[in-house]
């Protein structure tokens, strides 16, 4: 008689993959975040605001490079400089708050995929999210758009859950979220989510189910969640809500003034790029939510809303930055899941059948292409210092882009799981490999190597200086640990603030011509540290500089310091 089958056998293999899972996961996040210190520009001025919170015990008003700074609330950068409490200041607990919103996005997305359609489609999703590079590498940055994105997601799902499962309560956290939502980057965290839900309702006909959402109790949530916040920023600081409400929240949508213009259709490519190779698979994923009638349609309508929302609403303002869209990738996880997991079921139509070995064949031509285009432009192409840097890594690029090359014939084939774990491996190895290039990209998109140059040198009485906006090294002040002068006409994110009648004082001495330093260098006296980015230091001897020497040059800047 044959021996029934261990009913232990199940449970531990279950438990041994999503502990394989969470591994691959956690190393996915975590994997060189030691070893590469904070970037410039909106890292780094991140990562300083809540070191200078975290140092100065500072929790109202925060300041970048000891200037106010008004363009965020306070509680954008209070979990960084909580992580700093907890495990000290360092570019890693600098990220911890986008890591860890980044890991409970993938559970998240994993758990309300399962509430709201099939385990399967769980598991496809979470795989997706967890493979898309744009997530990923966001999600490793110190800035605030992965939380910002953890937010809205918790405020859409439970919107999604008090509409389909006719819980009206549910709409209560809803509200606290987008009140979190708020706190994080503005009114965006009211009006994207309120957008998104209003579109769907019109698309599908419930209008009505306005009337069921506690609105009442939404905005007294909204207000007593945000609010105290913001009253108290602005009993420090009365030109808060001109500034930050008036200036970056309608003026930065409305106007080109902040630069970083863009084309409506900018996010086209970005989507495209971010979101590869499942990006290939949005139009099949489309047809399939909306017509195999597998999946409840009116869900799979909410996320085709969600999704558009979010890239609608992002493609109408003049300024854009690639990572404003990342709140989409949550939702496209799931459309994408849905569709994967219709396939690898079985219970897919003919017609998804076929659109599916359709894209597989497309991208079995774009992973031949790219393989090439990546190796010719490696061996062939005119190639810049951070280029000719990072040359062994495209040629590694290439060798993995041409591996999805047999997964994507599986595909063509008919033999959807296999190609579908087959690109999810693939696409994993290329994310660890993009680590490995963002460590050979430190010297050229860091500061830290000039800050632990000068560091020993400074004294108590030297002055490190940039001649530059100080948002271009945004991240030297954070590895020096303290102020840096900035030289020049440009004070980028500080000019209002700095130019205040009240800081006339703080500022003559901060900030300075290019005139003013040259003769501080030319009459010797005093110890100064000057980093520029290369092509300026024609321009800073333009003003008189005649005596300095020369610290480092290299990866595109230029350090000199005073002679004595």
């Amino acid at each position: 008689m044959a021996q029934p089958e261990n009913p232990g056998r199940v449970p531990v293999k279950k438990t041994l993959v999503v502990l394989g899972l969470a591994a691959a996961a956690l190393l996915l996040f975590f994997y060189k975040s030691n070893e590469i210190p904070l970037w410039s520009q909106d890292e780094g001025r991140h990562g300083e605001i809540a070191r200078e919170m975290f140092e100065r015990r500072e929790l109202v008003v925060p300041s970048f490079n000891y200037v106010d700074y008004l363009e965020k609330p306070p509680f954008a950068f209070l979990p960084n400089a909580a992580a700093y409490v907890l495990f000290g200041v360092s570019s890693v607990s600098a990220r911890l708050p986008a890591i860890a919103a980044a890991l409970l996005g993938l559970l998240l997305t994993y758990f309300f995929a399962r509430r709201f359609f099939s385990g399967s489609a769980a598991g496809h999703s979470a795989v997706i999210l967890a493979t898309s590079v744009g997530y990923v590498l966001v999600g490793r940055f110190a800035v605030i758009d992965m939380v910002l994105t953890l937010w809205l997601s918790c405020a859409i799902f439970f919107l999604m859950a008090a509409c389909f499962e006719q819980k009206r309560h549910l709409y209560l956290p809803a509200y606290f979220f987008m009140g979190l939502a708020v706190l994080t980057k503005g009114l965006i965290g009211i009006v994207l989510p309120g957008l998104i839900f209003l579109a769907f309702l019109v698309w599908t006909r419930r209008l009505g189910e306005i009337l069921k959402m506690h609105i009442p109790w939404g905005i007294l949530i909204v207000t007593a969640t945000a609010l105290p916040c913001f009253l108290a920023v602005w009993r420090r600081e009365p030109e808060f809500f001109e500034v930050f409400f008036l200036k970056h929240q309608f003026a930065r949508f409305a106007t080109k003034t902040f630069g970083r213009v863009r084309p409506f259709w900018f996010f086209v490519p970005i989507l495209f790029g971010v979101a590869f190779p499942w990006s290939l698979f949005i139009p099949a994923g489309v047809v399939s939510g909306l017509k195999s009638g597998e999946f409840p349609r009116d869900k799979v309508k909410f996320l085709i809303a969600w999704i558009l929302g979010v890239f609608v609403f992002f493609s109408i303002p003049r300024s854009k930055l690639p990572y404003y869209i990342l709140p989409l990738s949550v939702p496209l996880a799931m459309l994408l899941g849905l569709f994967f997991s219709s396939l690898s079921s079985g219970n897919a139509s003919a017609l998804v059948v076929k659109a599916a070995k359709r894209t597989w064949a497309s991208l079995l031509a774009v992973s031949a292409a790219g393989a090439a285009g990546l190796a010719l432009y490696a061996l062939l192409g005119d190639l810049d210092e951070t280029a000719r840097a990072l040359k062994p890594l495209l040629f590694a690029g290439s060798v993995f882009v041409l591996m999805l090359f047999p997964a994507a014939w599986l595909g063509f084939k008919g033999r959807f799981k296999a190609a579908f774990a087959g690109t999810a491996v693939i696409v994993y190895g290329v994310l660890m490999t993009t680590f490995v290039g963002m460590k050979t990209l430190n010297p050229f998109e860091s500061t830290y190597e000039e800050a632990r140059l000068i560091e020993p040198l400074l004294g108590t009485d030297g002055v490190a200086a940039v001649f530059a906006s100080p948002d271009t090294f945004s991240d030297f002040p954070f590895h020096l640990r303290r102020r840096v002068a900035v030289i020049g006409d440009n004070r980028g994110t500080l000019t209002q603030e700095s130019e205040e009648p009240e800081n006339e004082a703080d500022s003559k001495k901060w900030f300075m011509s290019a005139d003013a330093m040259s003769r501080i260098f030319n009459e010797g006296g005093k110890r100064m540290f000057c980093l520029m980015k290369e092509d300026q230091f024609e321009v800073l001897k333009g003003s008189g500089l005649k005596k300095y020497e020369v610290l480092s040059h290299a990866y595109g800047k230029m350090l000199i310091r005073t002679v004595d």
